[in-house]
């Protein structure tokens, strides 16, 4: 909750540090620091779970998760082709690390209540 309120006030605020930082020489849209703050939020609240399942050894389901996300590429391709924006690479950042939050988050609950078996289980 903190991270989320922390985020929300860096986009509020944003315009004005750009502006201290950069001057007139950039524009950046409140679409794409919105989106950069949802992005960084996906990957802190995974990385809470990450950082656990990979002290436990849990690195298996971790590394099939890493290997899915080589369809970042061509789909961050096909978006900029049909888009033409940076807006979209930013959307396909976030899907592309949704699966991989999901699964992180479900491992991590199956293992603390002892019910993580095949997949799910460390070894």
């Amino acid at each position: 909750l903190l991270i989320a309120i922390c985020l929300l006030l860096m986009v509020l605020i944003s315009p004005w540090i750009y502006a201290l930082w950069m001057g007139d020489a950039s524009y950046v849209s409140w679409e794409m620091s919105s989106l950069m703050a949802v992005y960084v939020f996906l990957l802190v609240f995974s990385m809470r779970y990450s950082y656990i399942l990979n002290g436990m050894g849990a690195l298996r389901l971790q590394m099939y998760m890493t290997i899915c996300t080589v369809v970042y590429i061509p789909v961050a391709w096909i978006v900029s082709v049909t888009t033409h924006s940076i807006l979209g690479f930013l959307v396909v950042m976030c899907l592309c690390n949704l699966p991989g939050i999901i699964a992180n988050v479900i491992q991590y609950h199956k293992i603390l209540r002892g019910k993580a078996i095949g997949i799910w289980e460390v070894k």
